[in-house]
């Protein structure tokens, strides 16, 4: 089963009523369908997951093994869940397409800054990764990007979006642009603003901050033996 349609399935089988095969349940009959993109989640973010979803654990047992409040379990299970949905809603899982797209729309200094922040999903990351500009700067430059995609996102003919494609691509004006299919174009934008928006609701500068400071993380932890899986 692809990613997205495993997530796809969860989010709309998940039940409330009883009626639908409730999210854990799901979980448990894929697991190892979830297990790759568990590393992509903090330690404690995982092991709650994990405890939870899959062991059926009580969120107050796994407080009282993991030394936390029930409330801090329980946030920590939403957080997993929220940042799992990003991780599997990745929109394209070409990125040479997704590259070559904004390479049309975009000047090159952006296209660089974005696909690092999609890819690595954090400003410090993001940061670190570009080895030349601090989590601030990072935060800065994807948010003036971000204004640029939701330009382009609000053209409603083909003559705005190829007058924003002039704006910020001058190298592109001597080139015929009449035969764009600017809707292509437009589509990529959309779903890529869209992803952004909710990195930027999911992943702060300060949970990676937790992140790199988690001991099993500097201890090399590894989701597979972690859970017994190797």
């Amino acid at each position: 089963m692809q990613d997205n349609s495993y997530w796809d399935y969860v989010s709309v089988n998940k039940s409330d009523d009883g009626n639908r095969e409730g999210i854990k349940d799901l979980i448990k009959d894929s697991f190892l369908t979830v297990v790759p993109y568990l590393n992509q989640l903090y330690w404690v973010d995982a092991i709650v997951f994990y405890m939870n979803a899959y062991l059926d654990i009580p969120q107050v047992k796994i407080a009282e093994i993991l030394g936390l409040s029930q409330f801090g379990v329980s946030k920590r299970y939403r957080s997993s869940i929220k940042k799992l949905k990003s991780v599997f809603n990745k929109p394209f899982k070409d990125t040479g397409i997704l590259i070559d797209r904004l390479g049309v729309i975009l000047p090159e200094s952006y296209i660089e800054k974005i696909i690092l922040y999609y890819f690595f999903t954090t400003f410090s990351l993001s940061a670190k990764m570009s080895g030349d500009m601090s989590p601030s700067s990072v935060v800065l430059k994807i948010n003036k990007i971000t204004d640029v995609l939701v330009e382009y996102a609000e053209a409603d003919t083909k003559e705005q979006f190829i007058s924003l494609v002039k704006k910020y691509k001058p190298d592109m004006i001597d080139k015929d642009l009449d035969n764009l299919d600017w809707e292509v174009y437009y589509t990529t934008v959309v779903k890529l603003l869209r992803y952004i928006n909710t990195l930027k609701s999911t992943h702060s500068y300060g949970s990676y901050i937790f992140k790199i400071n988690d001991k099993k993380r500097s201890e090399g932890f590894d989701i597979y033996e972690e859970f017994g899986l190797v």
